[in-house]
């Protein structure tokens, strides 16, 4: 496994999470539309890749530890979708109900 890997669920997750959002909105909320934050797509990405940084600087330093001391990478991809799952979450409950 390598940095790669890193950068490339980075940006999966950051176009796929305003969509799973606005699905868990829709039913959980009391809003009667489906795909009202993809109306603004763009802008969405840009403000949940500024919010997730400090999750995925916290990976970076996680991944280089576990790396370093020799932990198996099927072990280390399953804490980082875990710790990257609850970071975007948490990024866009803050971007969603603070601002």
């Amino acid at each position: 496994m390598n940095w790669s890997y890193l950068l490339k669920h980075w940006f999966s997750t950051l176009l796929v999470a305003p969509i799973i959002s606005d699905i868990i909105n829709y039913f959980f909320k009391d809003t009667h539309t489906l795909f009202n934050l993809t109306t603004v797509y763009p802008i969405t990405v840009i403000f949940g890749l500024f919010f997730s940084l400090p999750t995925y600087f916290i990976i970076g330093l996680t991944y280089y530890a576990f790396n370093k001391k020799g932990v198996n990478s099927n072990n280390i991809k399953l804490f980082i979708l875990i710790v990257c799952s609850i970071g975007i979450i948490i990024s866009f409950y803050i971007i969603l109900y603070h601002f």
